[in-house]
């Protein structure tokens, strides 16, 4: 039997777990830090102020529940996102409306970019799918299937001198795994081995250097890049690595 392609894969998982994967300690922890670090290196983004007369405009790709878009909403004028689970897509509007903001300025559909060009929704051909100032996709490229293709279909719906930012996992350090979070119980949890092998399932990769990132950038169209480290490292569970370092990496168009 031919395994699924892994936008299925993560579809699948996505869906069945929109409701739970913020509740957990982690990621609640992860996203503050996502969170702080975006809001105070706007400038570096490449965000112009959302005062200017132009507007800005920007796609927040595998948007989730909305984390970066969020960060983001102050200083842009129009937000899209794109996921390929509808559960995350419902999570991201919701967000979306309890933040008073209206269709027009932030809304998700469910599509994937990386299917073949007959699947791709109508909805994400409309104008406003295309010429972006900027484009996130924060903690999803390990979760495709093709990395190099993924950011050359991103930065194809930028517009010239816009700016692509990428936020995922570098390459694991050596470090100890993170301990004392509360998660060893989770090894004697019945459901617990069912659990870990589907989250495995969707990940292609564990993490990207700078070396690889600038390639990908280069190869993808963009002019510059930069890759910087975030400080300090995140705390994440034993069973997905334990301590483990974010990279902020930007490339414009």
């Amino acid at each position: 039997m031919a395994s699924k392609p892994l936008g299925e894969l993560n579809r699948a998982y996505w869906n069945a777990n929109a409701d739970d994967i913020s509740k957990q300690q982690w990621v609640v922890d992860l996203s503050i830090q996502i969170t702080e670090y975006i809001k105070s290196h706007i400038d570096w983004i490449g965000i112009a102020p959302a005062s200017a007369p132009a507007p800005v405009t920007l796609l927040d790709y595998a948007c989730g529940n909305g984390l970066a878009s969020t960060a983001l909403a102050p200083y842009v004028t129009t937000i899209r996102g794109i996921d390929v689970s509808d559960g995350m897509v419902e999570k991201y509007n919701e967000a979306a409306r309890k933040q008073g903001l209206s269709e027009q300025q932030m809304h998700a559909v469910r599509g994937d970019l990386l299917v073949p060009e007959a699947e791709i929704p109508k909805a994400l051909e409309k104008v406003d799918f295309y010429d972006f100032d900027i484009i996130v996709m924060s903690m999803a490229l390990h979760h495709v299937e093709d990395p190099q293709l993924m950011t050359a279909k991103l930065v194809e719906r930028l517009r010239d001198g816009g700016s692509l930012l990428i936020i995922d996992w570098a390459p694991s350090p050596k470090a100890p795994e993170v301990q004392g979070h509360g998660h060893e119980k989770d090894a004697r949890d019945e459901g617990y081995q069912q659990d870990l092998q589907e989250a495995q399932q969707t990940m292609k990769r564990s993490g990207f250097d700078e070396e690889e990132m600038r390639k990908v950038f280069e190869d993808s169209g963009c002019s510059e890049s930069e890759y910087v480290l975030h400080p300090d490292l995140s705390k994440l569970p034993s069973r997905f690595g334990g301590a483990k370092q974010l990279f902020f990496a930007r490339g414009r168009k």
